[in-house]
């Protein structure tokens, strides 16, 4: 299968993911200068912008070992039969779709979904939960995994994983100056207005890592890379239909990662809203059935 073919988005992704990081540096320098010039002391300016370069480094290299971390996946054992099976479809797909194997993992869920991760395809992981592992056969299950291993070769994974782990850390930062402004602490209304600024902007970087023509581009190369569109179709529809209740250890940062909203059952407003940004399956359904491989 021609790669050149089949993943169209590299470059445009690996543009995006510079973006992103180079517009979050730029951020946490400029909420630093404003803390500086409240505290009137200028060093705050370089610790915010020492921090920042350690966010992007952390970001890139390591965000798809935390990503693993936070959702509590394992290294897949093949001695097991959850395990040897989920390889053996990983290590054919990968040959089908002309990538290095990734790592596989599974996570102990018994609710339906799968995400992948790594800041390249020489170092992705992938990771299913035992309930995708239990629920569904070897041709639908070979569609959620190929709609990974599509987002590795399309370059998604590195941008959701940097996505994710900046996603947390600007998090704990709106917390911890949002309690200080509650607080005895005081602070400048300008420092205060950036700070609230913040948290839809978290959202917005989740919205840009997740696109819903992302999701369906991936879809697509799932279905060219099984040649058979009805297996991904299929899981899809039993996920959306079986998925009543939350992961065990869903993360707000990582929900744009995974194939579904891993809080499904839950009606979250405010801020988390910006988090719940998969394209309906309906559509998903609809545009899979469409396609002609």
């Amino acid at each position: 299968m021609n790669t050149q073919t089949l993943f169209k988005n590299q470059f445009r992704n690996s543009l995006k993911t510079s973006i992103l990081m180079a517009t979050v540096f730029a951020i946490v320098g400029v909420l630093g200068y404003l803390i500086s010039i409240q505290m009137g002391n200028i060093n705050y300016l370089y610790i915010f912008l020492f921090i920042g370069i350690i966010q992007n480094v952390i970001a890139y290299w390591f965000s798809g070992s935390l990503a693993i971390r936070y959702s509590g996946a394992k290294k897949v054992d093949i001695s097991t039969p959850d395990g040897s099976r989920l390889q053996r479809i990983v290590d054919r797909l990968s040959q089908m779709a002309n990538l290095p194997t990734p790592e596989v993992y599974i996570i102990p869920d018994e609710n339906m979904n799968a995400f992948a991760t790594g800041r390249n395809k020489y170092h992705a992981k992938v990771a299913a939960t035992s309930g995708l592992i239990h629920h569904l056969d070897d041709s639908e299950l070979e569609g959620v995994m190929a709609h990974e291993l599509a987002h590795i070769g399309n370059k998604d994974i590195l941008i959701s994983s940097v996505v994710a782990v900046m996603a947390g850390m600007i998090t704990h930062l709106i917390y911890i100056f949002a309690s200080k402004s509650g607080g005895e602490s005081r602070v400048n209304p300008i420092v205060g207005i950036f700070i609230m600024l913040l948290a839809p902007f978290v959202g917005l970087m989740i919205q840009m890592a997740v696109s819903r023509s992302r999701e369906y581009q991936a879809d697509a190369g799932a279905a060219k890379i099984t040649n058979n569109p009805q297996g991904l179709i299929l899981a899809l529809e039993k996920i959306h239909q079986n998925n009543t209740s939350p992961m065990i250890k869903a993360d707000e940062s990582m929900a744009h990662m995974y194939i579904a909203n891993p809080f499904s059952g839950i009606k979250k407003g405010g801020v988390s809203q910006y988090f719940m940004t998969h394209p309906p399956v309906e559509e998903r359904v609809r545009r899979l059935k469409g396609l002609s491989v």
